[in-house]
């Protein structure tokens, strides 16, 4: 082992160094998510890998905040990389904005839900931190984002991305009343909409994903006297979807 550089200790140092990230260089108050979802380096067969490739998921609500923590996440880990005689690359992917409901949307979707609905059947989730694709539409036009309740009452619900998830059948029609309520809302305040639509159309651009998928990478070169060994990690990060003006059932 003397004769090699082992990037798996540089590996899980860069592991232990990322949860930082969010303990000593965040707010507190500000949510974030920076967290290793896969680890990969060499076979049972070999005793020291030549490569390691990492990746993972950085989430937040603030574009602020994202910045910071790329900044960080690169700097650790071509920092502590390097203290173990690794090379790093530290690759960021862009994928979706955050999910942004602004006022007048949720003005217009608050009233959609109480005319299909009723009041009653309104809730105010608090800030979530799911990532979500329709976001890069809000980007262009006004828009609102609703969680619509599909769970089975009274039983457990697994949540979405779980093999067990399953949605009640009876919740279509309400899912249908409400678009169609809010296209009916959204018509009385045509002029709003009209005009970010002809903007949109007329532009003819397709939108840009904005999220932020981070990859380091760690590239093997043989191990040599003369020469250091390289790693990499994986990572990525997606903005997600803060709290303002969510209204609708969440799912369960």
């Amino acid at each position: 082992p003397h004769k090699c550089v082992d990037v798996i200790t540089a590996g899980a140092a860069i592991v232990n160094g990322i949860q930082t990230i969010v303990s000593r260089n965040t707010d507190p108050q500000e949510p974030l998510i920076c967290a290793v979802f896969s680890i990969n380096a060499g076979t049972p067969e070999n005793f020291v890998p030549e490569t390691l490739t990492m990746t993972g998921d950085v989430r937040a609500h603030s574009d602020a905040v994202i910045a910071q923590t790329q900044n960080r996440l690169k700097a650790l880990a071509e920092g502590i990389a390097a203290s173990y005689q690794c090379e790093c690359e530290v690759r960021f992917i862009p994928e979706v904005p955050v999910t942004d409901n602004g006022p007048e949307m949720t003005a217009l979707a608050r009233r959609a839900a109480c005319a299909a609905l009723g009041a009653e059947s309104i809730v105010q989730p608090r800030g979530d931190m799911g990532s979500e694709d329709f976001a890069v539409f809000g980007q262009d036009v006004p828009a609102f984002f609703y969680w619509l309740g599909t769970g089975f009452p009274g039983q457990h619900n697994p949540c979405w991305h779980n093999e067990h998830f399953r949605t009640d059948d009876n919740a279509l029609p309400l899912g249908a009343a409400l678009l169609a309520q809010s296209a009916l809302e959204g018509l009385k305040g045509a002029p709003l909409l009209l005009d970010s639509y002809k903007r949109v159309t007329n532009s003819l651009k397709v939108p840009t994903l904005l999220a932020f998928f981070v990859s380091f990478r760690y590239h093997g070169i043989r191990y040599h006297d003369r020469g250091k060994e390289k790693c990499i990690c994986r990572y990525r990060i997606r903005p997600s979807i803060p709290s303002a003006g969510s209204s609708g059932s969440r799912p369960n």
